[in-house]
């Protein structure tokens, strides 16, 4: 099953590892990223 997941974040340093860590441990496989700039304020 696949599945699409969106977050949106503060642009702060570490943050994407404590979010991938999170499907780590859950021993999920993340098959690919796609990072970029919101302009969500």
């Amino acid at each position: 099953m696949l599945y699409t997941i969106i977050v949106y974040s503060e642009n702060i340093a570490g943050i994407l590892n404590q979010i991938t860590t999170v499907f780590t441990r859950r021993q999920l496989n993340i098959e690919s990223l796609n990072v970029s700039a919101s302009s969500i304020k």
